[in-house]
């Protein structure tokens, strides 16, 4: 049984943060593609006249391009930790 006097592995704590990180810039990504994408979807149904298509299309695009990178980066991720 752990001895709960004893101060907290830095290195446990200073790993865990910097995965944590990673996760977070991967996912904080994928909103980023979908605002931008929804944005040039909102603007062009500005211009042209499309509504709500041009909106519906980029949500749409950057969902299916933010989920791409987002699974091509947890997977670097992954062999990273040495995850199989």
């Amino acid at each position: 049984m752990e001895d709960s006097s004893q101060p907290p592995d830095r290195d446990n704590q200073a790993t865990f943060l910097v995965r944590g990180m990673r996760y977070m810039a991967v996912a904080s990504q994928f909103a980023i593609s979908l605002a931008i994408f929804g944005f040039i979807g909102a603007k062009a149904d500005e211009r042209y006249g499309w509504s709500p298509w041009g909106l519906l299309v980029g949500i749409l695009l950057g969902m299916s391009i933010g989920l791409w990178s987002m699974l091509k980066q947890l997977q670097r991720l992954d062999k990273q930790d040495g995850k199989p």
